[in-house]
């Protein structure tokens, strides 16, 4: 009848081992009993130089092997307050880094990339307005440009809000409208930028068919127009009560501009192109 054997390896409490140091034998086992965790001798190390057996310091799971005071962390957090990998659902306010200018990549779009976007693909249909360095409020102006649907200033895109101001510093304010089925600016609506002071220029893009009437009236400091449009032929009454001294205008028009008696009364050079 064969003879069965128990091999016991030398065991004791990780707090012991660290205490009492010892030398293990080369190829002993040794095992911390409270953390399960257990060291393999070499004859010539101490206990507390030698590092820990690899899987001894692993517990075993359907991802993989992790240490085991990781699980315990693992285990003991909640993690139905965390979204999901596969179709996650976001709440309060995430956030997201803003990508750069022409980034096409996976990355998330932000507010502010996704306005940047639409001010740079739309510049050549907007209604640009020049302003002196004083301030003016936004209000004034979207309570005259009841049509607008977008802006940006300086460049960058703004919410339309009329508690927001302009402040000392503005350059330039691009306007897109919203003109029935004509969202591409292509009418500068009736009144939309009269009475504002400190307006001194406006650049018209090719786009624009139609100027409504005192489009730009009572803007005191209005000196320079710029109508790129080889389409739309303005009236004269629409700058009346500016300062205009020039005119840039399509030559199409330049006999038009040159007999009207509105665009006489203005006194302002005419340069085509």
């Amino acid at each position: 009848m064969p003879n069965y054997y128990h091999i016991k390896v030398r065991r004791d409490t990780a707090a012991n081992w660290a205490a009492n140091n010892p030398t293990p034998a080369y190829g002993e086992i040794c095992q911390e009993t409270d953390t399960k965790r257990k060291k393999i001798g070499d004859g010539a190390t101490a206990y507390n130089s030698l590092p820990y057996d690899q899987p001894g310091n692993a517990t075993t799971s359907s991802a993989g092997l992790m240490s085991a005071a990781d699980k315990q962390k693992l285990d003991g957090i909640d993690m139905s307050q965390y979204a999901k990998l596969n179709s996650p659902l976001f709440t309060g306010t995430p956030t997201a880094p803003t990508k750069s200018g022409y980034d096409v990549s996976k990355q998330l779009a932000t507010d502010a990339y996704v306005l940047h976007q639409i001010a740079a693909a739309s510049a050549s249909v907007m209604v640009r307005c020049i302003f002196s360095l004083s301030a003016n409020t936004v209000q004034n102006i979207i309570n005259n440009i009841s049509e607008c649907v977008f802006m940006a200033v300086n460049g960058k895109a703004v919410a339309i809000e009329k508690s927001q101001k302009l402040v000392a510093g503005i350059n330039y304010v691009d306007f897109v409208f919203n003109t029935g089925s004509q969202i591409a600016c292509s009418k500068i609506p009736d009144d939309a930028f009269g009475g504002i002071s400190n307006l001194t220029a406006a650049v018209l893009p090719e786009r624009i068919i139609e100027v409504g009437i005192k489009a730009f009236s009572g803007c005191p400091e209005m000196n320079m127009v710029y109508s790129l449009s080889p389409f739309a032929k303005i009236d004269g009454t629409t700058f009346q009560g500016t300062n205009l001294l020039k005119a840039y205008v399509h030559k199409a028009f330049a006999t038009y501009y040159q007999a009207d008696a509105e665009w006489t009364a203005l006194n302002c050079q005419f340069i085509t192109f």
